[in-house]
């Protein structure tokens, strides 16, 4: 009979530490709010490059009155980012007359 309740009370122990452990766990993971990238950032294709750091590229958008032709962002988390500029921003002649040439999932 004693071997029954110090099994019962080892076993009650053993759960009471995984939940503790697993909510301890769980606690500590990232919490995301979107958006991350909080402008007209649309179509994004999102890449890790070999610097470790993530590159966002997105469809044109106009920023302060001037066309952005293919929006480039930057993160080292893939959380934070920042937007650095325009990964094309003289368009080929071909796409002179025109806004609906390309779109950022082109980028690889």
């Amino acid at each position: 009979m004693n071997l029954n309740v110090d099994m019962k009370s080892i076993t009650i122990a053993l759960l009471i530490f995984c939940l503790l452990l697993s909510t301890a766990v769980y606690a500590q993971q990232p919490v995301f709010h979107n958006p991350v990238i909080n402008s007209d950032f649309p179509d994004p294709t999102v890449i890790k490059a070999t610097d470790g750091r993530f590159y966002a590229y997105a469809t044109q958008t106009r920023l302060n009155g001037k066309w952005i032709n293919i929006q480039v962002a930057v993160s080292p988390d893939g959380y934070n980012w920042k937007i650095i500029g325009d990964a094309l921003p003289v368009k080929p002649v071909w796409a002179n007359h025109t806004q609906d040439f390309l779109g950022a999932t082109c980028v690889i």
